[in-house]
């Protein structure tokens, strides 16, 4: 499953004070996950906007959490699209900006060989191939 990076924020704090350039980001907290704390910089460069700065920022501790702040209204957090795509759907979140940063390494199912014959195992890697061809809604994994 191949995964991006994409600016989130929470669905009302997005009404209250809407985003309609790439320089209102500026306006916001941005949320970083201390864990892979390389996200925003990477975003930035990909969307071509290394001119933007962050004049207040949040350091939290994992990615869950950051997006947990980001649905309380506390800022904008990049989040992975794997891991957002449950909170937009159900509109806590909403795409700060459009510009999705495709990431080089993404989701794989490792399957040792003694677990082929495993019903158990046979059912939870098909739940999981149905997953990901939903997410991606194209039919692949």
């Amino acid at each position: 499953l191949h995964d991006s990076l994409v600016p989130v924020i929470s669905s009302q704090l997005a009404r209250e004070r809407p985003i309609k350039t790439l320089e209102d980001l500026q306006r916001f907290p941005w949320l970083h996950d201390s864990l892979r704390g390389s996200k925003w910089q990477q975003w930035l460069v990909a969307s071509h906007a290394m001119h933007l700065t962050c004049t207040r920022s949040m350091k939290l501790q994992d990615a869950e959490t950051t997006l947990t702040a980001a649905v309380q209204g506390l800022g904008i957090a990049i989040g992975h699209d794997a891991l957002v795509a449950h909170d937009v759907g159900a509109g806590r979140l909403v795409e700060a900006w459009p510009h999705h940063c495709p990431l080089a390494a993404g989701y794989h199912l490792i399957l040792p060989h003694r677990g082929r014959g495993n019903p158990g195992v046979a059912a939870l890697v098909d739940w999981l191939q149905q997953e990901a061809r939903a997410f991606r809604g194209d039919g692949q994994t």
